[in-house]
């Protein structure tokens, strides 16, 4: 856990049974691409868990059900996404500008990268890189979707000059 992190955010995060969780404290707007309730959703937790690196399951609203219900997370109020990346290697910055902040909470999985145009078609199987960007802000929809853009113009930056191998 950065220390570095203001008080008031300190505890939105909890590292439990290969889960990463966080608390928002009350239902907030959440917009992402997560495999359930993704989209423009109100939240109050967001969960990031792991899974094995060959997951695959038929009925995933199922699967993640039951990981919600062994967590003891409420369905209709928990986002959730699948890494494949063990969360508790999870990484988190903090700035503020302005009197706006931002925290960010980031797992990152590179090893099966590719690039489109530049590598053979993906196998079966995806990286993640899954960012949880939590917004001292109450943004409207369309503030929302500028700030997914502006951390995915971030991510690939980050990930400009990295040779995608197979």
């Amino acid at each position: 856990m950065n220390s570095d992190l203001p008080s008031s955010l300190l505890n939105l995060l909890t590292l439990r049974d290969h889960a990463m969780i966080l608390d928002l404290g009350s239902p907030r707007a959440v917009i992402s691409s997560a495999p359930y309730r993704g989209g423009l959703v109100f939240s109050r937790f967001l969960l990031n868990t792991t899974v094995p690196s060959d997951f695959f399951v038929l009925d995933l609203p199922s699967s993640i059900w039951a990981r919600l219900k062994a967590l003891d997370l409420p369905l209709e109020q928990t986002t959730a996404c699948l890494t494949a990346v063990d969360v508790a290697k999870v990484q988190q910055g903090w700035a503020s500008v302005g009197g706006f902040a931002c925290t960010a909470f980031v797992t990152a999985g590179l090893g099966n990268m590719s690039a489109p145009g530049l590598t053979p078609i993906a196998p079966a199987y995806a990286g993640t890189i899954n960012i949880f960007a939590v917004l001292e802000a109450n943004l409207p929809p369309a503030a929302l979707v500028e700030a997914v853009q502006m951390v995915t113009e971030v991510k690939a930056r980050a990930l400009s000059g990295r040779n995608p191998t197979r």
